[in-house]
């Protein structure tokens, strides 16, 4: 029997994630504030039905403006996995015949079921799971990491480049992930950046650089985004001040290290950032330029955050960071020449500045989260099987 993705007036889009939607972490963020938009923008022409886990039994981070179903799964990892799967197994038989929207996953009932009725399927791919698996840091003896990363090599790529060969469109959040589907066997793929809430063009900004500017940092003190960078370069910046907003297993560490010009300020949920980027002159993330991300590339909704702030970017030089440079926004390094480079920054914080308040306004239909549900909207609009 032949399917079709064509969107008709009213059409149906079950979209289903596995991330718990009342943690205030990146996946909740894409998966509400995308679909709030596709509702918001689209309502006469699709209508959205979502489901997700809740492990946490905590609210989501964002009011849903969709049907969002929340699966109780019990808060045990791999356990929780399953649980959840074998449920969404179940949406994606009764709803075969709408539109099935999955943000790529480690699955178990759902390929198998997905097979056997050959199921129409929308893939979104945040991630590539080759490179997540190479990147994970894990304290385990050699033969632990060893046979561990065999068995998730061979069943997280495995069911990747199965997904991704079934699917008969795949939404890529990089041009670097786009690249990797198409020589995986993509049937189509398409690049469709993350977003930015419009809350934070709302931000008001007078373009001027302070005496004493604030630099912020928002994130949760990985290795991977250079929170540990923070204390060495304030102690060489006496003269500028560093908020660090949010919370994770590093940050205590990374605090007892600080100088007294570095405030944390501890977790801050969602709806709490808009206040918090109100108080900085330039936003800043280092991101560790390895093997992982110069791979899949750089789609980061932090820097998208900074920039609707109306925020200059200092950054690492990562693909998929290309336009911040090219439009005078901020700039991009080595972190071999970290000081240097922001010295040169804060010289040029004024031009970085009027060029951000241009460059918001200029592209705020393009880098908000209505953009990307406009361009999601219309590239499965125009497929047909």
């Amino acid at each position: 029997m032949a399917h079709r993705l064509t969107m008709k007036k009213r059409s149906r889009i079950l979209t289903i994630t596995y991330n718990d939607q009342g943690i205030s972490w990146g996946p909740a963020v894409h998966f509400l504030e995308l679909w709030n938009s596709v509702s918001r923008g689209h309502s006469e022409e699709v209508e959205v039905i979502g489901i997700a886990p809740s492990w946490t039994g905590q609210a989501p981070i964002i009011p849903p403006l969709f049907t969002l179903k929340a699966i109780w799964v019990p808060n045990i990892p791999l356990l929780r996995q399953l649980v959840f799967d074998a449920i969404a197994s179940a949406y994606i038989v009764k709803h075969r015949k709408d539109v099935i929207y999955l943000r790529s996953s480690q699955s178990f009932f759902s390929l198998f079921f997905i097979a056997l009725f050959r199921v129409p399927l929308v893939l979104e791919l945040n991630g590539i799971a080759k490179a997540d698996i190479s990147n994970q840091r894990m304290k385990k003896t050699k033969t632990d990491v060893l046979f561990s990363g065999i068995k998730a090599l061979c069943g997280r790529h495995r069911q990747e480049v199965f997904l991704i060969k079934r699917a008969k469109l795949c939404i890529a959040v990089t041009k670097s992930i786009k690249q990797y589907a198409d020589d995986a066997g993509a049937q189509k793929c398409i690049h469709v950046e993350n977003g930015v809430s419009h809350r934070f063009f709302e931000i008001e900004s007078d373009g001027a650089s302070r005496s004493r500017p604030t630099v912020i940092y928002v994130g949760t003190f990985t290795p991977w985004d250079g929170a540990q960078h923070i204390p060495g370069l304030a102690r060489q910046f006496p003269k500028v001040d560093f908020l660090v907003v949010g919370d994770g297993h590093l940050r205590s560490e990374i605090e007892s290290d600080a100088p007294a010009n570095v405030e944390f300020t501890g977790y801050q949920d969602y709806a709490g950032l808009v206040n918090c980027y109100s108080q900085a002159d330039a936003g800043l993330v280092l991101y560790e330029a390895s093997m992982r991300n110069n791979t899949v590339g750089s789609s980061s909704m932090k820097i998208k955050e900074y920039l609707a702030s109306g925020l200059p970017i200092f950054t690492t030089r990562l693909p998929g960071h290309e336009f911040i440079e090219e439009s005078g926004i901020g700039r991009t390094i080595d972190i071999e020449n970290l000081e240097q480079d922001f010295r040169s920054f804060l010289a040029d914080l004024q031009t970085h500045q009027n060029h951000v308040a241009a460059f918001r306004v200029r592209e705020k239909s393009n880098i908000s989260w209505d953009g990307a549900a406009r361009k999601t909207v219309a590239a499965i609009d125009e497929f047909s099987e």
